[in-house]
């Protein structure tokens, strides 16, 4: 919906709620110095910030209600 530009009004997101509350994070090899550098390094980066705005910025509120049905469960 959203790479194609479509109204989000017209569409409905079923369930509402999250169907789990599974919490994802980025694992590094072990002992990689530089993998670990070179991740730090993005993260804070510009290109970080511009692709945090451009992808996932719009959704945070999204984001911030699935954290808060899945906190009160």
């Amino acid at each position: 919906m959203k790479r194609q530009s479509l109204p989000q009004e017209n569409y409905q997101l079923i369930p509402p709620n999250p169907l789990t509350c599974e919490y994802y994070g980025l694992i590094l090899p072990n002992d990689d110095p530089e993998w670990k550098t070179i991740i730090n390094q993005f993260i804070a980066s510009e290109t970080e910030a511009k692709i945090w705005s451009q992808w996932f910025k719009s959704e945070v509120p999204y984001v911030l209600d699935d954290l808060d049905d899945c906190i009160n469960r």
